[in-house]
């Protein structure tokens, strides 16, 4: 008898405390239907005292269906917002409408500080983030917008570039902007590089050919992946359209790892393997054209070969080089080329190209069929105001039958010397081309 009643003492203590919350949600139920328009009475607070303390959906479905109702007192609907967040502390959405009704109620202050809280507690719901951030734009308060922005963009780094792209746009503030809203490393899932989100904003800065954001983004990015990094490079030859050595510089010492001196030629004796993100020589894949390293040379072990495939009338201008050089100096660019089996009347060549308002370039002279290995010399002045020209192996398209060209041409020791006697430079350029 005595162990029945133990188990059943036992039971009852058990079953208790599920029978209670059983009724709860089952007042939660109820009452919440009764919150449907015309059948719950929000125009005062009495039926929400007889709500049991726990229950809490009915308060919520109040909140939803007149969160923007603007025949609702507000100051009664702050107050079943009160009530809701002491029953739902942890719910973020909660402080977001206590936050929305303080504001539309003139309580500037108040709305802050509940769309604060509601931030610390969105940090694992993108779509209560997206509320939150949202609802800071509406407010005008950009600089918390970001620092939502950086848990949103964490969560789901798919949203980074549209959302770094509007906050670039509503606040010139870029230092600030690329520290509140980068996440300092990447989510562990996702097959993300670790400097993803770096490289996506550089990226799109320079696309928007905004140069103030771009070099707050560089100067944000660490050391360790700014080296040989393909959005470096971007960056370098944005800089390079610029024209503005001073600012190319240590984006070259950083990128590159060692800075140049004016008349210098990176790689010229091609001796050494080449970085694919290096500025000396770019290159750009290209149908009926490949480039490598390759035995054949002047001296050393090494030249470099371009190789025609004669199946494209290829307009080639995908091969080259960057090199700092002094305003209104006259320079001779030399160097050895040897070619073999080159067809077509339009055969390739070097040119240096000036980044002007028009762009213009000094060609030299083109070779066809074969010819062993010789020297080849173009003669310029640097225009005012650049500070930095291209070298570029070249072949453009004709319009001839034979068109499509094949063959190979080797190149190896670039130089750049300064010349004592200046070039008239419109006359060096009379046999200019354009891009």
């Amino acid at each position: 008898m005595f162990r029945a009643s133990c188990r059943f003492l036992l039971l009852t203590m058990v079953a208790s405390p599920l029978l209670w919350v059983a009724w709860l949600l089952w007042q939660n139920e109820m009452l919440a239907a009764s919150a449907e328009p015309g059948k719950y009475d929000i125009g005062s607070l009495q039926s929400l005292d007889s709500i049991p303390s726990l229950a809490s959906k009915p308060l919520r479905e109040v909140l939803t269906r007149n969160i923007n109702n603007q025949e609702i007192d507000k100051a009664l609907l702050l107050e079943v917002a009160s009530k809701y967040r002491q029953r739902r502390p942890l719910d973020p959405q909660g402080w977001l409408w206590a936050s929305e009704l303080s504001q539309s109620s003139g309580n500037s202050a108040a709305a802050a500080d509940y769309f604060s809280v509601a931030h610390s507690l969105s940090r694992n719901s993108s779509s209560m983030l997206m509320k939150v951030f949202n609802r800071y734009l509406e407010l005008g308060l950009v600089d918390e917008a970001m620092l939502v922005a950086h848990d949103l963009v964490f969560a789901q780094p798919n949203k980074f570039r549209s959302l770094f792209y509007l906050l670039s746009r509503l606040s010139d503030n870029y230092p600030a902007l690329v520290e509140k809203m980068i996440p300092s490393n990447v989510p562990a899932y996702g097959n993300y590089a670790p400097d993803q989100y770096y490289s996506w904003a550089i990226d799109d800065a320079i696309k928007a050919k905004n140069q103030e954001l771009a070099h707050a983004i560089w100067v944000a990015i660490p050391a360790k992946f700014k080296r040989n990094s393909k959005y470096g490079l971007n960056y370098l030859n944005y800089l390079v359209s610029l024209q503005h050595w001073a600012d190319v510089a240590p984006v070259w010492l950083e990128h590159v790892g060692n800075s140049i001196d004016a008349g210098e030629i990176l790689t010229s004796d091609f001796e050494s393997t080449i970085n694919k993100n290096s500025p000396c020589w770019q290159s750009t894949n290209m149908p009926g054209v490949t480039w490598s390293i390759d035995s054949n040379s002047f001296t050393g072990k090494g030249g470099l070969m371009l190789e025609f495939d004669g199946n494209e009338n290829v307009n080639y201008n995908h091969l080259f080089c960057h090199v700092a050089v002094e305003s209104n100096q006259t320079y001779r660019l030399s160097g050895m080329w040897a070619g073999t089996g080159i067809s077509t009347l339009s055969g390739p060549f070097v040119d240096v190209f000036f980044a002007t308002d028009k762009g213009v370039n000094v060609r030299g002279e083109q070779m066809l069929g074969n010819w062993p290995w010789l020297k080849f010399g173009v003669n310029f002045t640097v225009p005012d105001n650049i500070e930095i020209i291209t070298i570029r192996i070249r072949r453009i398209k004709t319009d001839l039958i034979d068109s499509k060209i094949s063959g190979r041409v080797w190149f190896d020791d670039f130089k750049l010397e300064k010349l004592a006697a200046p070039v008239d430079f419109e006359q060096a350029n009379e046999r200019a081309v354009g891009l």
